[in-house]
């Protein structure tokens, strides 16, 4: 077992995770589903995949996923959720160069972005849009400001922004940069905000009072 791995000792738990998000959220999942099949992005780089609980949904209802995570302990997770037929690849990346080229129609963050900090986020965006064909879809599941939404946030966004940024707080027991990398974030506008730096963002969706985005960004077609 990689012991630098921070997330070697709550990866068992992950997969019960996904089961609760996708009774907690389960329109996040319908959305993205409806999005990927109205486009027609079949084939999905699932980036950050943790346990596999999205690539195995996708797999299931149709899709070519393939599932890629930094972590060990995820991948070895996912690799169990991987073997049931329709099965899909299981990598694990560096974090550094994603091993694809133009394979993708979409790719697909949940939550993930947020964890890192700024240097590997721009990396990863463009890696992202590297590998993601032309005319293909980044989509960004992640944390954004309620004033992104439109609407003023009134007292439910505030109670949802607290309870994120309690849940946040407490996972510097398990990665210790983590916390300061999603304050890094949101002060930089959220999810929403940092993508609109290549000015083509756009958010399609959003959930729990406005906190929580279904962000887009489309690669420019050839």
């Amino acid at each position: 077992m990689d012991k630098t791995d921070p997330y070697r000792n709550i990866a068992r738990f992950f997969p019960a995770f996904d089961r609760f998000m996708g009774l907690f959220m389960p329109r996040i999942r319908a959305d993205l589903v409806r999005f990927l099949r109205r486009e027609k992005l079949f084939r999905v780089l699932d980036l950050g995949c943790g346990a596999g609980g999205l690539s195995r949904d996708l797999a299931e209802r149709g899709f070519s996923p393939v599932c890629l995570d930094v972590s060990e302990a995820m991948l070895r997770e996912a690799e169990k959720t991987s073997r049931r037929t329709p099965g899909f690849p299981v990598i694990r990346f560096d974090g550094k160069v994603l091993p694809f080229s133009q394979e993708f129609d979409a790719s697909v963050m949940r939550f993930v972005l947020h964890e890192m900090d700024l240097p590997v986020r721009e990396s990863i965006l463009a890696e992202l849009l590297r590998v993601v064909r032309p005319g293909g879809y980044l989509i960004f599941i992640d944390f954004i400001s309620p004033a992104d939404t439109g609407c003023e946030q009134g007292l439910r966004g505030r109670l949802g922004a607290s309870s994120i940024r309690f849940i946040e707080s407490r996972m510097v027991r398990i990665h210790a940069p983590h916390y300061e990398n999603f304050l890094h974030l949101m002060r930089a506008g959220g999810t929403l905000g940092f993508l609109k730096k290549g000015g083509r963002a756009q958010l399609a969706h959003s959930y729990f009072w406005g906190n929580i985005g279904f962000v887009i960004l489309q690669r420019p077609a050839a």
